[in-house]
């Protein structure tokens, strides 16, 4: 479920909510979409952090690990 689908299903929970149980889906619901961008953001600074120049040369290892990240980043960033 992509994010904008995610906060559409809590806007018709909310606006139909009938019970306690409905309108608390819906705010989970947005908890967690914040929750996913918050993520995001960090997983970004993190990326951004440990791709800074370096002195010495990156093993292979570690570069790899920077591009599953930014592949991580890139479907997170397309499914919005």
């Amino acid at each position: 479920m992509t994010q904008p689908t995610a906060l559409f299903l809590a806007d018709l929970l909310e606006r139909s909510a009938q019970t306690h149980t409905q309108a608390s889906a819906a705010a989970e619901l947005r908890r967690l979409h914040a929750q996913r961008d918050a993520l995001l953001e960090a997983l970004k600074l993190i990326v951004e952090f440990v791709d800074a120049p370096t002195e010495g040369k990156r093993p292979d290892v570690f570069v790899m690990r920077i591009s599953k990240a930014r592949a991580a980043i890139k479907k997170a960033e397309d499914e919005q």
